[in-house]
């Protein structure tokens, strides 16, 4: 059947499910680091015995578009296919139908049948598990959280109001309160579908970080997954690539797009970057800056002393995962670099985001800093002066000596 599609719809994958009982595994993906987790997600399974049978779709991001590769995914599971997809219904589903089809997934969460589904994805508690027809196939459904960088550790409430929010600002002031009012709606419903669906064990929890047991403020590593992640890293990673040598026990600073997003105008983040490198010049082997992928002016940073690695052939992880030692810190103002760094190469990882945050820019852009901060600051460290920075890189310096 899937010769014959050339994009998959969620009416084609409810007949194929429905048809086949074969069929027990489906995931989605938007951008290149959920092909990752779902590619970590299928080995896991594999481990555990799981014989898998099923599709992958690849989605459009709602901004950069269909920003997945098959390249992307590396897993041996000869049985599931990637395919291009669109997380919509031939016949478009009205407000009635859609809360329906919510209660319906709350109420047939946690249940065991015969025939278990896993479903995998980042926003798994929104997906519409009514394309699965739980009584017809006597299927249940298992949901697999993978990891959605930072977005992954916020609350229901802050992940929907703050999306509901961002694709609504051109909108006119009624659209704008009746997105954020089926964002609340949204969110209690995704709360209640992930607590059923967890006190039943039907949940698998495989973000990168999970709670505390001792503390609801910190964050550690989920030792269940993190590995898996990694070995996929690293079947990607060219180990031969000269042009990352430089990152072995280096200082990596991980620039953002800020202009390029709005968030900034002039040199802001350029000064602060400058003061940065200025105070731990010395303090370790050198000191790289590796640009995001999506800023434009890349050159500016050629007037800093430190190295400039630009390539964005391959993800960072990739690179850090075929290096022989791994950097001896990495610096960033708010990019989920840290946090994978922090939790599957168990690199220090430092945000500038306290620093940056009493800078002259914008109210927006310092409640988004304060915001990151508050969900953040039990995952990796928070200097609030370059000062406590350069002692903080100071320590972690000697001890790797």
């Amino acid at each position: 059947m899937s010769a014959e599609i050339k994009e998959w719809n969620l009416d084609d994958m409810h007949l194929v499910f429905l048809n086949d009982e074969s069929m027990n595994f489906l995931a989605y993906a938007t951008i290149p680091l959920h092909a990752i987790g779902i590619s970590a997600a299928i080995n896991s399974l594999q481990r555990q015995g799981k014989d898998l049978h099923g599709y992958i779709m690849i989605l459009a991001h709602p901004v950069t578009g269909r920003a997945v590769k098959r390249e992307d995914f590396h897993f041996d599971a000869p049985n599931i296919q990637i395919v291009d997809g669109e997380f919509s219904y031939i016949k478009p589903r009205g407000l009635s139908q859609k809360l329906k089809d919510r209660f319906s997934a709350i109420y047939e969460a946690g249940k065991r049948r015969s025939r278990e589904i896993f479903v995998a994805g980042p926003d798994i508690y929104a997906f519409p598990y009514t394309m699965i027809d739980h009584s017809k196939s006597n299927s249940s459904i298992t949901m697999i959280m993978i990891d959605d960088g930072a977005g992954s550790y916020e609350s229901f409430a802050s992940h929907y109001i703050s999306t509901a929010k961002f694709y609504s600002k051109d909108k006119k002031l009624l659209k704008r309160i009746i997105a954020v009012l089926v964002a609340v709606v949204n969110c209690v419903l995704a709360s209640k579908l992930y607590n059923r669906a967890k006190s039943g064990g039907a949940l698998l929890d495989y973000r990168l970080f999970l709670r505390s047991k001792t503390s609801k403020k910190q964050w550690e590593s989920n030792l269940a997954i993190c590995d898996d992640y990694k070995n996929v890293f690293s079947k990607l990673g060219n180990k031969n690539n000269s042009l990352w040598e430089c990152l072995n026990g280096c200082v990596l600073i991980n620039t953002q797009p800020l202009i390029e997003c709005g968030m900034i105008e002039g040199d802001i983040d350029l000064r602060l970057y400058e003061k940065v490198i200025s105070s731990l010049n010395g303090l370790c082997d050198n000191i790289v800056i590796k640009p995001h992928p999506r800023e434009v002016d890349i050159i500016k940073y050629k007037s800093i002393k430190a190295e400039v690695l630009d390539d964005s052939s391959v993800s960072q992880e990739v690179m850090l995962a075929s290096l022989k030692r791994q950097p001896c810190c990495i610096i960033s103002l708010f990019s989920s670099t840290l946090l994978n760094a922090k939790g599957i190469f168990k690199v220090p990882a430092i945000s500038l985001a306290k620093i940056f945050v009493k800078e002259d820019i914008s109210l927006t852009l310092k409640k988004q800093l304060k915001n990151y901060i508050k969900q953040y600051e039990g995952m990796f460290e928070f200097p609030e002066t370059i000062e406590a920075l350069q002692q903080y890189v100071q320590k972690i310096s000697d001890n790797k000596d």
